[in-house]
């Protein structure tokens, strides 16, 4: 299916729309099931066909979702800690009960949850009795971001004060990214060469893993809450207030490039994207509940580009984006309201 084709069909198509019950604070889709999260604890699974598959409740409210590699298993993160999901045992709670915004699966299916200011590795090969493997030490603040790094073998902590990178048994870091300030989400680049983060300070700080060389790009409109590359490593998505942006980091990296800036809805501001699994497609949700979809190879660095395709008009506040597959986009609103665009 060509990028364009791809477009119109989402533009034109909305397969179903269903009411969740709660307002979605993240969704997660493996290759045939959707999780939608919902702020206060309401879990609903459902098939691709908008069929429901499962659900549970957690009374303390969720924050996160992610399916292991194998979709078999769904973890979930919230302000009172860690569970798991699957179709044969429901849910399943972790033995952590600390702040959990953070969830990172590693390739080999091993699962990292943050606990307030510790993060634990479980082995979940049998969910219902998963395994804690080893935790890192306590972080300066609250984690709020988790990526593995070297193929699983470390995994990288992110809190006030940069990153640190930790093995199994060590409680010394085996890397540290050091910044002075609130870091708020990271990312790492498929190819392992890139990490990333989004800042409290409005900006973007950059480290070349192989030798810890820097760059950061600064004066966003407000904190960089979201940071995200396509996965064929190439595009950086940053949000930032009514300036997210795009980066590139072909070849020998973003230095001395300018990124291209997406133009939203004046002064509403990003609130939630996702890059589709294959084109380097990026939908992105305003506040005013409007979804557009940008490519990211069209955009001009340096430039405010507004050139897109509105897929959603002003609808409610979107809380959640994800694709199912290369095709279909699913849209999660305020109210609860989730409905897949595509075929």
């Amino acid at each position: 299916m060509s990028q364009a084709t791809a477009v119109d069909e989402l533009r034109e198509t909305a397969t179903w729309i269903i009411d969740s019950g709660d307002a979605p604070a993240a969704m997660a889709a493996s290759a045939s099931a959707i999780a939608i999260a919902g702020a206060g604890g309401a879990l609903l699974v459902i098939s691709r066909d908008g069929r429901r598959l499962g659900s549970a409740a957690v009374p303390t409210g969720l924050l996160a979702a992610a399916w292991s590699p194998d979709g078999r298993v769904l973890a979930l993160g919230g302000p009172g800690g860690a569970q798991l999901w699957t179709a044969e045992d429901g849910l399943i709670s972790l033995p952590v009960s600390g702040w959990c915004s953070a969830l990172a699966w590693s390739v080999a299916g091993q699962l990292a949850v943050a606990s307030d200011r510790i993060a634990v590795v479980f082995d979940v090969t049998n969910p219902a009795s998963a395994t804690a493997l080893w935790q890192t030490p306590e972080a300066p603040s609250t984690i709020t971001a988790l990526a593995w790094l070297r193929a699983g073998r470390e995994l990288a902590v992110a809190a006030y004060g940069g990153v640190k990178a930790f093995t199994k048994g060590k409680l010394k870091p085996a890397r540290s990214l050091d910044y002075v300030g609130s870091l708020l989400d990271i990312a790492t680049s498929s190819d392992a060469r890139w990490l990333v983060s989004g800042n409290q300070d409005a900006s973007v700080h950059i480290w070349r893993l192989r030798d810890g060389a820097e760059l950061e790009m600064s004066g966003f409109p407000s904190k960089v809450a979201q940071v995200e590359f396509h996965p064929d490593g190439r595009w950086l998505f940053a949000d930032g207030g009514e300036q997210p942006t795009i980066w590139d980091f072909a070849g020998s990296g973003p230095g001395g490039r300018q990124p291209a800036m997406l133009e939203v809805n004046g002064r509403a501001g990003s609130t939630r994207f996702s890059w589709n699994p294959q084109a380097p497609l990026v939908a992105v949700a305003d506040s005013t509940g409007v979804v557009r979809l940008w490519d990211a190879t069209q955009l001009t660095a340096g430039e405010s580009d507004a050139a897109h395709v509105r897929l959603v008009g002003a609808m409610e506040p979107v809380t959640a984006l994800a694709w199912l597959g290369s095709d279909s986009l699913l849209v999660a609103t305020q109210s609860g309201r989730v409905a897949m665009l595509g075929p």
